[in-house]
């Protein structure tokens, strides 16, 4: 596993319901990129992860279609 360090900018553009259209990157500045090899004992697996992470994800409210143009 590596670890790369660079400057990005994301945009992600919205349609006027909220909902995501795309998704834009770019790396604007590679002065100051790098790339770093880990030690694998400083790398969490997705299953320690998820373990870490369990308590804050909350499933989504029912979607109200009633807030759509009719």
């Amino acid at each position: 596993m590596y670890l790369k360090k660079s400057q990005i900018m994301m945009l992600w553009p919205y349609d006027d319901h909220c909902r995501l259209l795309g998704e834009d990157v770019w790396e604007f500045d590679t002065a100051e990129a790098g790339l770093f090899k880990l030690d694998p004992a400083d790398v969490l697996t997705a299953a320690q992860a998820g373990q870490l992470l369990e308590a804050f994800i909350k499933p989504l409210a029912p979607f109200d279609d009633s807030l759509l143009p009719q």
